[in-house]
């Protein structure tokens, strides 16, 4: 991991997953998730953990969780031959797609506690699930029907289409 300090003082600049303001020093660092050929970070929440997918030897995607101090949490779900987070929300849960053993491509909801639950919107064939906010609400994009907003059923493993 290597860290880098500087100061830009002319304009704002996009970066990554964040914005840098004019005149304020910033630090960067950079990480990979242990024994990965690749990491894609994605998407950062204010306590400062990132979420995104990693590709191992086979070029099979997983998904991680880095804490603001550097620990690191791999994660898939049950049976997954892929794993794609996509955001996570201040509370520390992560929304994102996988795919199953059978079928086609379906969504998951990493809680903060680290246990999983898969779904699927209802009425889509596939499930693109792309950001979550602090009610756990999820946005997404279906594929071959159904809407693109779902909330949690009570059985919090199907979703309803708004």
């Amino acid at each position: 991991m290597s860290t880098t300090n500087f100061r830009t003082g002319i304009t704002a600049v996009a970066v990554l997953v964040g914005l840098v303001s004019i005149g304020y020093a910033q630090t960067f660092t950079t990480f990979d998730v242990p024994g990965a050929a690749g990491t894609i970070p994605l998407s950062i929440n204010p306590a400062g953990q990132i979420t995104g997918a990693y590709f191992d030897a086979n070029f099979v995607d997983h998904g991680f969780l880095r804490e603001k101090d550097g620990t690191m949490a791999t994660f898939d779900p049950p049976g997954s031959r892929g794993t794609f987070p996509q955001s996570i929300n201040p509370a520390g849960q992560i929304t994102g797609s996988y795919l199953p053993k059978v079928g086609g491509i379906s969504g998951f909801l990493r809680k903060k506690d680290g246990t999983l639950t898969t779904f699927e919107a209802s009425d889509a064939t596939l499930t693109f699930p792309q950001s979550i906010n602090g009610r756990r609400d999820h946005r997404g994009v279906p594929g071959e029907g159904g809407q693109d907003l779902w909330l949690p059923a009570e059985d919090g493993r199907h979703y309803h289409d708004v």
